[in-house]
């Protein structure tokens, strides 16, 4: 059974694109602040810190959904449906492969001292890739819930675009672990 959340403010707001009326969700608002933010944060560190923090971000998605499994059995004294027990050990792998990444990086950069001022333009694109990454975590995440087929997510105008983000991504990086 689908429960809706009700929200006490509107989760959709008009605005008009080239004369035609749409509605843009609190979801479009969440996938451009995701990619928005990340794309700026990206400037401001700079090329290296985005290379090496692309890297870990690709590495702990890889690491999360390859040793889940593995890391699940631990929980198995747990009540929880597996489901659960799947995506806490998703989770927590990929806390912890985040949490080495972020140690890696500062002793990379420290190490390499890099700086010029095209590193920071690169930091852009590398900052846009990394979120664009992170779009594609939250979409593999919230095609696993219920709260997916939630009016707040499927009414999205950028919906299509993060799905296709999303299977690309799966298709790059994980396809060959459902086999």
């Amino acid at each position: 059974m689908i429960y809706h959340i009700p929200f006490p403010f509107p989760v959709v707001f008009p605005v008009t694109f080239f004369g035609a009326e749409e509605v843009v969700s609190i979801f479009d608002f969440i996938l451009l602040g995701t990619v928005g933010i990340s794309t700026l944060y990206g400037f401001f560190r700079g090329f290296l810190s985005e290379l090496f923090s692309l890297l870990t971000w690709v590495i702990a998605i890889w690491a999360a959904f390859s040793f889940d499994e593995n890391l699940a059995v631990i929980f198995s004294t747990f009540g929880a449906s597996e489901t659960f027990k799947l995506w806490l050990a998703r989770a927590i792998i990929l806390a912890v492969m985040l949490f080495i990444g972020a140690l890696v990086t500062k002793k990379a950069i420290k190490a390499i001292g890099w700086s010029f001022s095209g590193n920071l333009l690169f930091g852009i694109g590398f900052g846009f890739l990394r979120g664009l990454l992170f779009i594609a975590a939250i979409i593999l995440f919230l095609e696993e819930t219920d709260i997916y087929a939630e009016p707040i997510i499927q009414d999205a105008i950028f919906l299509e675009q993060a799905e296709e983000i999303s299977d690309f991504f799966y298709n790059f990086f994980l396809e060959y672990y459902n086999q």
